[in-house]
């Protein structure tokens, strides 16, 4: 998946900029709407709203009880730790691959495995944040970057 997908979203929830991670979920597979709504969502991704459409009629969710609108979503850039040993240039693509680690208490450990962002990944990176001082001495970087998805 690459550039915008036309989704559904609650009302409440419909405006630019609204992040929400997806998790499919089993009342979904038999209602009317599930194509239009989530049928293009790859589950376990982040998202963000880039458009919200004005609804030619107002059609209502079961599941959340609410009036949904169409609007327009997109990968969401995302915090992540990288293994890199040296500096990353902003605009290359890297390759998610986690490091084994038992540390999880670790302050680092939500950015190594952040949601959105599965093994084999390929990663845009758009800012390098800074360097990370692994407590397993892995030479990581934290960057914000988006799945570049096949």
């Amino acid at each position: 998946m690459s550039g915008e997908v036309l989704t559904l979203l609650p009302r409440s929830v419909a405006r630019e900029g609204y992040r929400f991670y997806f998790a499919r979920v089993s009342e979904c597979e038999d209602c009317r709407l599930r194509d239009a709504c989530v049928g293009k969502l790859e589950d376990g991704r982040l998202y963000v709203v880039t458009r919200v459409l004005r609804p030619r009629s107002l059609l209502m969710c079961k599941l959340v009880s609410e009036e949904v609108v169409p609007v327009y979503v997109a990968l969401s850039p995302i915090e992540v730790n990288v293994a890199a040993s040296q500096r990353l240039p902003e605009g290359v693509t890297v390759t998610y691959e986690p490091r084994r680690c038992d540390k999880f208490s670790c302050r680092h450990r939500r950015m190594c495995f952040p949601r959105g962002v599965k093994p084999g990944d390929r990663l845009l990176v758009l800012e390098v944040l800074s360097q990370v001082s692994c407590p397993l001495g892995y030479p990581l970087l934290s960057v914000r970057a988006v799945p570049r998805l096949p």
